[in-house]
């Protein structure tokens, strides 16, 4: 593994409210806030700049990666709208892979790795309509959710799909390092913020929502945790209205 540069800083409000908070949890010296929104937060967080230019270092990859996502991407496939779709933050490409082989027209944009375009998604030129856009485990990482989710909105067809997973940690985290206390939970400094379902279907508001709890193999042993601890997917499905 490589050696991360020294992380620069800033202090931030809660970047779905402007408010602030106590601190949550504390892991491997960096801060996580609760704000009453709901949301947790790292704070102070890395910067912009900081980010984009570290090498992300993800949980797994190659065929490892493949295997972890497997359940997930067979859910996904079974129920997004065919035609176009864009995956954010595609990394080695195995899930464009997958829709392409299946029938779908599909693309993929991602920071730093993979095959597919290369380039932040808040930046890059894209030419919608689509009629899905994915995103696995990408908002927890982006430093402006209003306006990644705005730009999806902007992208996708009346009718289309917006199919977000992301992690839900807070819950979980203090039992979990009991169970596992070596595992890096929010997989710091990379996670940003941790949403709550409700709160992230508030920032879709107006749109058919939608839920699914399919876990990766990884994630599996927490469907034995009795409370809302898990990863999720949003399914959220972009009224006329919208």
């Amino acid at each position: 593994m490589e050696l991360l540069p020294a992380i620069e800083e800033n202090v931030v409000p809660c970047p779905i409210c402007s408010g602030r908070g106590s601190t949550y949890y504390i892991e491997n010296g960096r801060r996580f806030e609760r704000c009453g929104c709901g949301l947790v937060f790292q704070n102070p967080r890395p910067t912009d700049a900081w980010l984009h230019q570290a090498i992300y270092q993800p949980y797994d990859e190659g065929e490892e990666h493949e295997d972890q996502m497997a359940a997930l991407y067979d859910h996904a496939a079974s129920v997004l709208p065919r035609g176009r779709i864009l995956d954010i933050g595609s990394g080695p490409g195995v899930f464009v892979r997958k829709m392409r082989a299946l029938g779908w027209e599909a693309e993929g944009i991602d920071l730093c790795v993979g095959p597919e375009m290369r380039g932040d998604f808040l930046e890059a030129d894209l030419e919608g309509p689509f009629d899905a856009v994915t995103a696995f485990y990408v908002l927890e990482h982006v430093s402006d959710p209003h306006r990644f989710i705005q730009k999806i909105t902007s992208l996708l067809r009346p009718g289309g799909m917006a199919y977000i997973r992301v992690p839900h940690t807070s819950p979980i985290v203090r039992l979990g390092k009991l169970i596992a206390p070596a595992w890096n939970f929010y997989h710091t400094p990379w996670h940003l913020q941790d949403f709550p379902p409700k709160l992230l279907q508030n920032l879709f508001p107006g749109w058919n929502v939608s839920w699914d709890w399919t876990q990766t193999s990884r994630g599996a042993w927490s469907r034995w945790i009795p409370f809302p601890g898990r990863s999720y997917t949003m399914m959220a499905k972009k009224t006329i209205a919208t």
